[in-house]
């Protein structure tokens, strides 16, 4: 770990619980992108330009891929104060309703009800 970043009780708890590794954190936190979550707080991930860069700077495919798939929430004053593991895939929208049959009827989750 770079000795700048602290970690949260939480967020050391967590990174033990998920089995992430100290230099699969290590390289989010030096090459991840900020995105903004609100409150002062940040999201860090590897996005994909970055990824390239790291196995252009010769780390092994195998630990970009791990820094690939994690996310930190990242205070303002650089430390951590969760980490987890996410989808690299994009973010694909969810349908609220599943098809039932043949009929046009569907079942919505978020009510309970067929409409």
């Amino acid at each position: 770990m770079p000795n700048k970043t602290n970690l949260t009780i939480h967020a050391a708890q967590r990174i033990a619980q998920r089995g992430v590794s100290n230099e699969a954190l290590e390289l989010l936190v030096l090459f991840g992108s900020d995105i903004p979550a609100g409150k002062g707080v940040v999201k860090r991930r590897v996005l994909d330009q970055s990824y390239i860069d790291l196995i252009d700077s010769g780390y092994s495919i195998e630990l970009a891929d791990q820094a690939m798939r994690l996310c930190a929430v990242i205070a303002s004053d650089e430390t951590i104060i969760t980490c987890y593991k996410r989808d690299p895939r994009p973010y694909k929208r969810r349908r609220k309703a599943v098809a039932l049959g043949s009929a046009n009827k569907r079942y919505c989750r978020r009510h309970n009800h067929v409409r």
